[in-house]
């Protein structure tokens, strides 16, 4: 089966929501740190390892595993908690946004750091999911991104819908998406005139998938379930159910 040039993959643009967007008070910290010593302060910024970036001007104020945290305003480093799932020397999971709940300290030589009490990572996600064939020829496209906002598309029957999902289908489906993240690549696409081909474009954080699977191996590609939610979202949709 052809796939129509209008629904193949196409780049997808980085989402940041403004409910989590970085903070700007590590430059403050590190101009004032008389001001902040020993105030708990909350910063959203990204996680950059072992100054992976090299943007530090002094060692690791306390210990070789103190790790780099980046807000709109500066760099500093984190002492005691580490974000879990990632790794201190890959530049791969520099970028990944963080809301960190940390003291402000600083060491026998004056040099501010933060003292973790707890830190969470902030999975930013986007999915592109295009449904075509079947009997009836659909052309449909969904557009998710962890705000929630999803957009509907049915190329055939020049139909758009926009609805804000509840948090409960967010956060099944976030899960969904961080599995698929890691499946294996689905194979080549088998033969079959009649069957919906499922294609799915995804980001998480500042990587990107792409698994293209019809009706025959959907359900060995390990995608079914989340396929499944989609086409549920997508039917109710377009049938008013959503709003």
């Amino acid at each position: 089966m052809t796939i129509p040039p209008d629904i193949l993959p196409t780049p997808m643009q980085t989402l940041l929501p403004s409910d989590i967007s970085p903070s700007n008070i590590i430059g403050e910290i590190i101009n004032s740190p008389d001001q902040y010593a020993g105030k708990q302060v909350e910063i959203v910024g990204y996680f950059h390892g072992w100054d992976l970036l090299h943007e530090m001007q002094n060692a690791p104020p306390m210990t070789r595993s103190d790790w780099v945290i980046a807000d709109d305003s500066g760099a500093i480093y984190v002492s005691g908690l580490f974000p879990q799932g990632l790794n201190s020397s890959l530049l791969a999971d520099t970028g990944t946004l963080l809301r960190l709940d940390a003291t402000v300290q600083s060491n026998l030589a004056g040099l501010a750091y933060l003292e973790a009490n707890n830190v969470e990572i902030l999975r930013l996600w986007k999915i592109k999911f295009t449904l075509s064939g079947g009997l009836r020829g659909l052309q449909r496209v969904v557009e998710l991104a962890n705000t929630g906002q999803m957009t509907v598309i049915d190329q055939k029957n020049e139909r758009q819908v926009t609805i804000q999902l509840s948090e409960e289908d967010v956060t099944k489906i976030a899960g969904l998406v961080e599995e698929a993240a890691h499946l294996p690549p689905a194979g080549q696409l088998p033969n079959c005139a009649d069957c919906f081909v499922y294609n799915l474009n995804m980001q998480m954080d500042s990587q990107y998938f792409s698994i293209l699977v019809n009706d025959i191996n959907l359900a060995e590609s390990g995608l079914a379930p989340l396929v499944n939610i989609l086409m549920d979202l997508q039917e109710r949709a377009l049938s008013g159910q959503l709003k």
